[in-house]
């Protein structure tokens, strides 16, 4: 955070900065509640992380905004991890009694598959795996027809 960044920072929170001893900087918020701002630790540690040049701020909080500060940084990085794991799931290689099973076939009925050109397995440290999305286009064309 630049130097003007924090002094707007610290005007904006009404508070002054004290104990000015680099890297550190030493905030001492006042023991009142500012219904207009509307800036959590969440936030606040957000901005300072997107500026290199941010100062390293130390800061007395209650336990229950650092309670919330776990809560909202849960909750972020779900929402950030969740389409990913969501995406990488529906392409998760599958064996062949996971396919079979999918396909609604047995064992064998997926080897001819991949004999005749159907299914395109690969492998995975050495064992055969199936493409789920292969699969489920497999299984989209059957119900189309």
């Amino acid at each position: 955070m630049s130097k003007t960044a924090l002094k707007t920072l610290c005007k904006t929170l009404k508070i002054m900065p004290f104990t000015v001893a680099p890297p550190f900087v030493h905030f001492v918020l006042p023991p009142i509640h500012i219904p207009q701002m509307k800036l959590s630790l969440y936030d606040l540690l957000q901005v300072s992380s997107s500026d290199p040049d941010s100062p390293n701020i130390l800061l007395t909080v209650h336990l229950s905004d650092l309670h919330q500060l776990v809560v909202d940084t849960i909750e972020a990085t779900r929402e950030r991890l969740l389409p990913i794991f969501m995406e990488a799931e529906k392409d998760k290689p599958l064996t062949k009694k996971q396919a079979a099973e999918q396909l609604g076939v047995c064992e064998t009925t997926v080897w001819n598959m991949v004999r005749d050109g159907k299914l395109h397995p690969f492998k995975v440290n050495g064992s055969t795996r199936y493409s789920q999305r292969e699969i489920r286009e497999i299984i989209n064309a059957r119900n189309e027809d």
